[in-house]
């Protein structure tokens, strides 16, 4: 299999991840509680597909992360892979890690009277050392890619931008109601599920002055 063919399906693995995260946060901000977690919340289908999406989602996101810094190694490769380790710790952590805990074990914690009081307190300091552990990543990650993506120019600039702004949103969304706690999330997936497209178009303007150079 070449390098062009593993390059396509990487792309489209890291695409298809981002676009259904996405998906999964923009109903995740539709979709509003309030502070109380309560079974009618938890039981419904909306819940349970948004988490779903979003566990799906940032599984394949870091499959197709490696393909990501593969493509960018000869032009910016430290830069490129600790910030795909970082977004990689923000989807295991955030995605897949929280994603699964609310779409299995919380409805069952929330349904059961003697259990609900514990879903609505605050987070185990395990969970919440981990949580910490996905924010540092995704505060470092998601401008360290950017950067690394700018500097590489394997793919178009504006998509590394777009990385840059979406920390700065999610950074300011921290003071802005609940309804825009996912927005900076919402903007670096759809800047993943653009990374992930390009890659799958080997004959990008972008593109070809790396490959040619490679060729040569």
């Amino acid at each position: 299999m070449s390098d062009s063919t593993l390059d396509r399906i990487g792309g489209g693995i890291l695409a298809a991840g981002a676009a259904i995260s996405t998906l999964g946060y923009v109903l995740g901000s539709v979709d509003q509680p309030g502070h109380q977690i309560t079974p009618a919340y938890v039981d419904t289908p909306l819940y349970t597909t948004e988490n779903l999406l979003q566990f799906f989602g940032a599984g394949l996101v870091l499959v197709g992360l490696p393909v990501l810094v593969a493509t960018h190694w000869r032009r910016s490769p430290v830069l490129t892979l600790l910030g795909s380790v970082g977004v990689g710790l923000v989807m295991l952590i955030q995605g897949v890690g929280n994603a699964f805990v609310n779409a299995t074990l919380f409805p069952v914690l929330v349904d059961d009277p003697s259990t609900r009081a514990l879903a609505n307190s605050p987070a185990p300091s395990l969970m919440g050392v981990l949580f910490l552990v996905g924010m540092v990543g995704w505060i470092l990650g998601g401008p360290l890619l950017g950067i690394g993506v700018l500097r590489a120019k394997v793919v178009h600039r504006w998509i590394g931008v777009v990385m840059l702004v979406g920390t700065l949103v999610g950074l300011a969304s921290l003071v802005l109601p609940e309804q825009f706690e996912s927005l900076g999330a919402i903007i670096e997936c759809v800047a993943l599920a653009a990374l992930g497209a390009e890659l799958m178009l080997p004959a990008s303007p972008v593109r070809a002055p790396l490959a040619s150079a490679t060729a040569a």
